[in-house]
């Protein structure tokens, strides 16, 4: 094949299209590159365009340069490089006759992908190119499953979506035997049937609307123990939804994180009965801007959900320790509570040290009102009131019991004599 002559006056480049035509003393040189299409096209498609240029271009001269084998399995001759140098130049049945040379393992290797059902991207499908350190890889190994899902999920953030685990098979020893991790907008959502009414018509039960994410993506890699080691035998990186934007990135599921802060910052508030959307206000506002807090408003309102979810279960435990944390910090303030057999709070009473002064000055008449009751926990609030010298209503005391009997009701006017000093009131 002779070499063109670059520095020659008679050479003109015309653009067509992306490919470069070179006319050299009025032989026509045709330079096409499968990258600029051969990426974002299905393997039908190339086929396609590789029988257009066979079929037009019969007189040209092509110098083809592709990333794919089909590119320039049927040309002439075929030049390999390998870090900008020539590492193998000769036709392609004489190249694939010796299987020690790098072409024949290129073949080989394309072959066997094949084979391994590697599926290319579709016509319609979308990817994102990632450095390629972070791209997973058929034959890649892990040391486990936590490994292998954790170096996915830094591809998908790189790439642009999320993923949820899928469907794991185990040996009869209880170990992985596969294990799939997939878009999370793979499969379909499957809308549940309706009861029928008596009438025998359908009926239109009011639901919540949920957001349709679904629309089955075909992403996701496959992990195989083979031999004792975790393989990815399977690799599909095509999608038929739009990825994350490089600005909306920070929003994306796996980018987000509730750290220790604003942990702190949601008890703090909810001390202090300010809810979840004030809380992401105020972080914003420390932050300078949403995108920089690092995790979206339904994080917070789910973190302050399970925060009292917490405090359901143990609402008695706090009750019982915040009083007697602040019987020790607080000079006079006196506590005592009892429990039934199940563990379970059934009296409580306390009073600080204004309190049990304004008794030793107006405990001449005290009040009993069990007639206060709460609608959560079905407990009875029984304050000790009286009047002072200005006839306002001053509180001695307060008590909680669960049932209405003589032995709470003796139980707590004994812890108030108590609390008191055992001095009787007058009336």
């Amino acid at each position: 094949m002779e070499m063109l002559d670059t520095s020659s006056k008679l050479l003109s480049p015309v653009i067509r299209d992306g490919a470069f035509i070179l006319f050299n003393d009025g032989i026509e040189i045709y330079v096409y590159s499968d990258r600029q299409t051969g990426i974002t096209v299905d393997t039908a498609t190339d086929n396609l365009i590789q029988q257009t240029l066979k079929q037009h271009f019969t007189d040209s001269t092509m110098i083809v340069i592709a990333h794919r084998i089909t590119s320039v399995i049927d040309g002439h001759m075929v030049v390999l490089l390998s870090s900008g140098l020539v590492q193998e130049c000769d036709s392609p049945s004489k190249l694939l006759e010796n299987k020690s040379s790098s072409f024949s393992k290129l073949v080989a290797e394309y072959a066997n992908l094949l084979k391994q059902n590697v599926v290319q991207p579709d016509r319609q499908e979308l990817c994102r190119e990632v450095e390629k350190r972070f791209t997973p890889y058929i034959g890649q190994e892990f040391g486990d499953v936590e490994d292998a899902v954790t170096f996915y999920k830094i591809y998908t953030i790189a790439c642009g979506f999320d993923v949820r685990r899928y469907t794991t098979k185990k040996w009869r020893g209880g170990e992985i035997k596969l294990k799939l991790v997939v878009c999370n907008r793979e499969g379909f959502a499957h809308k549940k049937p309706s009861k029928e009414q008596d009438d025998g018509l359908v009926g239109e039960k009011s639901q919540r609307i949920f957001r349709v994410t679904r629309v089955g993506c075909k992403a996701r890699i496959r992990l195989y123990m083979k031999n004792g080691l975790l393989l990815i035998d399977r690799f599909h990186e095509g999608h038929n939804h739009e990825l994350i934007s490089l600005k909306d990135r920070e929003f994306q599921k796996l980018s987000r994180n509730i750290t220790d802060y604003h942990k702190m910052i949601i008890v703090s508030n909810s001390r202090l009965k300010i809810g979840a959307t004030k809380t992401y206000r105020i972080c914003k506002e420390q932050v300078n801007g949403y995108e920089n807090i690092g995790a979206s408003l339904n994080d917070f309102k789910n973190f302050h959900r399970d925060v009292k979810c917490f405090i359901h279960e143990r609402d008695g435990q706090l009750f019982v320790d915040h009083f007697k944390e602040t019987t020790e910090t607080r000079i006079g303030f006196y506590f005592d509570y009892d429990l039934d057999n199940d563990g379970s709070l059934r009296r409580a009473i306390w009073a600080d040290g204004t309190a049990r002064d304004n008794y030793k000055i107006f405990g001449d008449a005290v009040s009993f009102d069990p007639t206060y009751s709460t609608n959560k926990y079905s407990m009875v609030f029984t304050p000790f009131t009286g009047v002072d010298h200005h006839k306002r209503s001053v509180t001695f005391c307060g008590a909680l019991i669960a049932r209405e009997d003589y032995e709470s009701f003796n139980w707590v006017f004994n812890r108030f004599l108590q609390a008191m000093g055992v001095r009787n009131p007058s009336t």
